[in-house]
């Protein structure tokens, strides 16, 4: 998993499991609950991204891993507005409500050929 892609994934999942807390800062057990979250769901973060690494697509017609990350935001509660700006796979996912803190992450999502992290050896 490249490490972008990690930390807009765990920023995201902070964001929903913290959406219902207020702007203060989080106390032990909410801090523990987070934590919590985000460890369970590091494995799927994991498949997910090696998913997107196994079908490279280029900028613009990410159709596949537009698809794949929408499905996941969508079964953590998040809600979909996609075709932003006019660019059939930009998407917008929102959760919580207008009452708390605004977390914004902008997130490439082309995973072009020959560009993994992988250990793997090329010529």
């Amino acid at each position: 998993m490249t490490r972008p892609f990690l930390l807009a994934t765990i920023a995201a999942l902070a964001f929903c499991a913290a959406s219902q807390t207020s702007a203060a800062e989080l106390s032990q057990a909410n801090q523990a609950k987070l934590i919590g979250n985000v460890d369970a769901y590091a494995a799927r973060m994991s498949e997910v991204a090696l998913q997107i690494w196994s079908m490279p697509e280029l900028g613009y017609q990410e159709t596949k891993t537009t698809a794949l990350l929408q499905s996941e935001l969508k079964k953590a509660g998040f809600r979909i507005e996609t075709g932003v700006a006019e660019i059939p796979t930009a998407f917008v996912a929102r959760a919580g409500t207008n009452d708390g803190p605004v977390i914004a992450i902008l997130a490439e999502m082309d995973s072009l050929p020959g560009l993994s992290n992988a250990a793997v050896p090329e010529r």
